[in-house]
């Protein structure tokens, strides 16, 4: 899980440089003598999205994990309550001898 997490970190990263990419590109060509200004000031901004957007993603991937985890473990639970119900249910249909 630890792995998919980081993949999906870099892919959020990976998608929010381009699209500051793209935006960059855009002011540049809308604004040819001051492109650079204004492409500078889209690009800090879409790095401080993209972090923000980041954070956010993680915190919620931790969230999905708290949850996930708690529900694994109530499975956990209700597996261990009703394992030997199912096992003394096979024991006896097992051992039955039927006529």
């Amino acid at each position: 899980m630890d792995v998919s997490k980081g993949q999906n970190g870099i892919q959020l990263l990976l998608t929010a440089e381009q699209e500051a990419q793209q935006i960059v590109k855009d002011a540049r060509n809308g604004q040819r003598g001051g492109g650079y200004g204004v492409g500078r000031i889209l690009c800090l901004n879409g790095s401080r999205l993209s972090e923000k957007t980041y954070r956010d993603s993680s915190d919620n991937v931790k969230g999905l994990d708290k949850e996930t985890e708690a529900k694994i473990q109530h499975l956990k639970t209700k597996a261990d309550i009703i394992s030997y119900d199912v096992v003394d249910m096979l024991l006896k249909n097992v051992t039955s001898v039927k006529s």
